[in-house]
């Protein structure tokens, strides 16, 4: 949880923070902090992890200072100079002051702040290979859950409907007396009894692949069949990596026909569940154990008026920094893009028509760099180039070379 370091220590060689928590005192090593919240109290120091030590960012210069000195000098124009007169001549109202003698220096126009040119709810990061390949992977296993559970969602809603029908049905047939029903009982004997080809249209009252009641119950049942087997597989050590085997041993087919009964439209995407957890995972692993992954996140956390200064002091980290990784809370969608060496940084993007990466392959031969990050393109509205210490940069960069910025899907 969140804590406040109250002192720092340095017995036996070994550093330490004592820190205060909800719970108590607690003494941690530095690996053991994630990350430093933001200090709302002047002068609002900033801290990014290096070499497993937060060390505190510099700062640019406060605009408040800047401000407050702007204060004092329109405080010291707003002095009143006296006026230079002719002997004998009448006093002026300060309405009639004649500009040309007068000694008071014209007032300076306050200089208006530069528009931010992110909302604040805005999330960016510039991350490393590993960092982006994991958050995709996420981002697509989260998606394709959320997917079956709105195909559960359904289902159940369609059960719900059967179930009403049915008991509908029950109170009409109560109703019509005993010799209704044995009427209708003997017209339904004579028809299932005509033909084993009738015998198999009983559709309504079997299981034959999501169809009736029965069906659709035993589809939906299925569903927290399909849920379970992933918790196994995700609770279970993974006998690739060396550990003990399941205790839940998986079966492909029976988690295939589970996700049959969900929809078979998407089966393709849930049977692919198992596998896709299994790479995020490895994903994930991967990038615990890259170097800059903790000093990338710090960087992201800081508050950056200028998504500029953050590229550059993540490029100065690494130089491996050059995927663009960037979040819209409030519209829950994410945003990647590869910003190499040299290219031109898209400040935003058009929201307009959305094109597939397929169609855009078949018409130009080619996605260019970053092509393979897929999503759908979006063209940008404007740019933003910067040249950076022997990166070069300037006008003079081809179409090519800019971001590839695409949209990914909704994170729900």
């Amino acid at each position: 949880g969140d804590g406040k370091i109250i002192s720092i220590s340095t017995a036996s060689g070994i550093l330490k923070y004592k820190v205060k928590l909800s719970f108590g005192i607690a003494y941690l090593r530095p690996y053991a902090i994630v990350h430093v919240l933001p200090n709302p109290k002047p002068p609002h120091p900033r801290y990014v992890r290096h070499n497993g030590y937060m060390e505190e960012v510099e700062r640019d210069e406060d605009p408040d200072d800047d401000e407050s000195d702007d204060d004092d000098d329109d405080d010291d124009d707003e002095e009143e100079e006296p006026v230079l007169q002719a002997p004998g001549a009448p006093m002026l109202t300060p309405s009639f002051k004649d500009p040309v003698r007068s000694t008071k220096p014209p007032k300076r126009p306050k200089p208006t702040p530069p528009a931010p040119m992110f909302d604040e709810s805005v999330r960016l990061l510039f991350g490393t290979e590993k960092m982006y390949l994991f958050i995709r992977l996420y981002c697509l296993f989260v998606n394709i859950l959320s997917e079956g559970r709105d195909n559960a969602r359904t289902l159940e809603a369609a059960m719900n409907r059967k179930k009403k029908v049915h008991k509908q049905n029950n109170s009409v047939h109560a109703r019509l007396g005993s010799a209704s029903n044995a009427f209708s009982a003997k017209m339904q004997q004579q028809h299932f009894t005509s033909s084993s080809d009738s015998r198999k249209r009983v559709g309504p009252h079997t299981s034959n692949g999501g169809v009736g009641s029965s069906g659709i119950t035993n589809g939906f049942r299925g569903t927290f069949n399909f849920l379970s087997t992933l918790k196994n597989i995700a609770s279970s050590p993974s006998s690739s990596t060396g550990g003990s085997p399941c205790s839940h041993p998986f079966d492909e087919k029976e988690f295939e026909s589970q996700c049959r009964y969900l929809s078979k439209d998407s089966v393709f995407k849930l049977a692919a569940l198992p596998t896709l957890l299994e790479k995020t995972a490895d994903a994930l692993v991967k990038m615990a154990k890259e170097d800059w992954c903790l000093a990338l996140f710090d960087q992201s956390q800081l508050k950056h008026s200028n998504p500029l200064e953050l590229r550059r002091e993540s490029l100065t980290m690494t130089p491996d920094a050059v995927f663009r990784i960037q979040y819209h809370p409030n519209e829950s969608e994410m945003f990647f893009g590869y910003l190499g060496m040299g290219s031109t940084f898209l400040l935003a993007p058009k929201h307009g028509n959305l094109v597939p990466l397929s169609a855009l392959d078949r018409r130009s031969g080619s996605s260019g760099p970053g092509g393979s990050v897929g999503g759908a393109r979006i063209e940008p509205v404007k740019r933003v180039v910067e040249s950076l210490p022997g990166m070069g940069g300037g006008e003079d960069k081809r179409p090519e070379d800019d971001e590839r910025y695409y949209k990914r899907l909704k994170v729900k």
